[in-house]
């Protein structure tokens, strides 16, 4: 058993915690050298331009990144929730508990860090030119952003225009520059995500292949192109790994890899002829829609990297060595944390610093911001998500055992 969860799962946090460096590095580019990270006109350095249209970009393409972090979950949840002791609404109350929890404490730490001691915006959108400087933190930082983002628009209602409810007429949601840490629209998906590859276990139990393939189809129609399909394909992946992973062969290594280098490839260039080629064609044809080509490009880049790594036994054991995996255990705290960071103490560093070259203010407050933020993301995994697991895992249980004590005393 021991083996076979080395095998699986470890290589997948491993690969996580590369994909929160992407995120981490594109927002500290998107702020100090917004040329390079496709979010301004202005360049500071000349190698900047150069950098934005190398294979260089990679460093920094957290939109991939996220991407991945869905195929990841996806994969990953069909193993637990296949694995499961508890029933379907226990199941689904404890990965809300695992998601609401870290959203509410990020939500807590970001008022502090940019409520009460407000970030230097103006200064940093003057001197930056960052189109993305310049278009979060519109509206003011308030407790009620706390108890807005906290409890109902990071998990369960989300923000325009990523959310899964956009376009309702009868629904008013907020807009990304109202939220009070923008990095959580991705956890609406991952919740949303999350209860879709639960509904595909439950009923890949009960169902026949035959069904359960009409289901799958039923999904896909549903997903089409948007983030939600990346879930769907790491249940698939999941579900075929006893078929495709025990008869890897060198070929079946060889395309993986060749699958890695395509996937970057189109994640990098962002300009796929025959991707966006794919999204026109499938558009009219699916219920869910990705916000642009450029989006659907990074999907399609993040499932055949994971799809790559997946198949490839020696990228999984790259991916499995020991620096790695601790990275990917501070993924979590690194992503959650990291973006009020960067603009509570990041930017002050980067203006302190300035009067000493523009090059000398990015690599102190990028230092300082990424270090403090490391800092953090480890007392976040030491101290903080090990309870919370544990404590969704108790009240899960605990609703599922006076569920059965329930049903014993009705039954005759």
């Amino acid at each position: 058993m021991q083996v076979r969860e080395r095998y699986h799962f470890q290589f997948a946090d491993g690969l996580r915690g590369l994909a929160a460096l992407q995120v981490l590095f594109l927002h500290y580019a998107s702020v100090y050298l917004p040329l390079y990270a496709h979010e301004g006109t202005v360049s500071h350095f000349a190698v900047e331009r150069w950098l934005a249209e190398s294979p260089f970009f990679a460093l920094i393409d957290g939109g991939t990144a996220v991407c991945l972090f869905f195929v990841i979950s996806g994969f990953v949840l069909a193993s637990s929730f296949e694995n499961m002791t508890v029933g379907v609404g226990a199941a689904a109350l404890k990965r809300s508990i695992r998601l609401l929890l870290p959203v509410l404490i990020a939500a807590v730490f970001s008022y502090i860090c940019l409520g009460l001691v407000p970030a230097p915006l103006g200064e940093l959108r003057d001197i930056t030119h960052s189109d993305f400087a310049a278009r979060i933190y519109l509206q003011p930082i308030t407790f009620l952003s706390i108890m807005r983002d906290g409890f109902i628009n990071a998990l369960f209602l989300g923000y325009e225009p990523v959310s899964l409810f956009s376009g309702r007429s009868w629904l008013i949601l907020p807009g990304l520059d109202q939220s009070i840490d923008p990095p959580f629209w991705t956890l609406h998906v991952e919740f949303w995500g999350s209860m879709l590859v639960l509904a595909l276990v439950y009923l890949n139990r009960r169902l026949s292949p035959i069904a359960l393939a009409a289901v799958v189809i039923v999904a896909l129609w549903l997903v089409g192109t948007s983030w939600y399909l990346l879930f769907v394909v790491g249940f698939l992946l999941y579900l075929i790994k006893d078929v495709v992973v025990p008869r890897t062969t060198w070929f079946i290594s060889g395309v993986g890899s060749a699958l890695v280098i395509w996937g970057g490839i189109i994640g990098v260039t962002k300009a796929s002829g025959q991707v966006q080629a794919l999204f026109l064609a499938l558009t009219p044809f699916v219920r869910g829609q990705a916000l642009n080509a450029y989006t659907f490009q990074s999907s399609v880049g993040g499932a055949l990297i994971f799809a790559g790594v997946w198949l490839s036994p020696h990228l999984r054991v790259l991916l499995s060595c020991r620096p790695v995996v601790a990275l990917g255990r501070l993924s979590f705290g690194l992503y959650l944390l990291h973006f009020p960071v960067l603009f509570a103490l990041s930017s002050r560093v980067f203006l302190w610093l300035l009067p000493h070259g523009y090059g000398m203010a990015i690599s102190g407050a990028s230092v300082a911001g990424m270090g403090i933020t490391v800092g953090l993301a480890f007392l976040y995994d030491r101290f903080v998500d090990g309870y919370v697991l544990q404590f969704s895992r108790e009240v899960a249980t605990l609703i599922a055992s006076t569920r059965g004590k329930r049903q014993r005393i009705d039954s005759p």
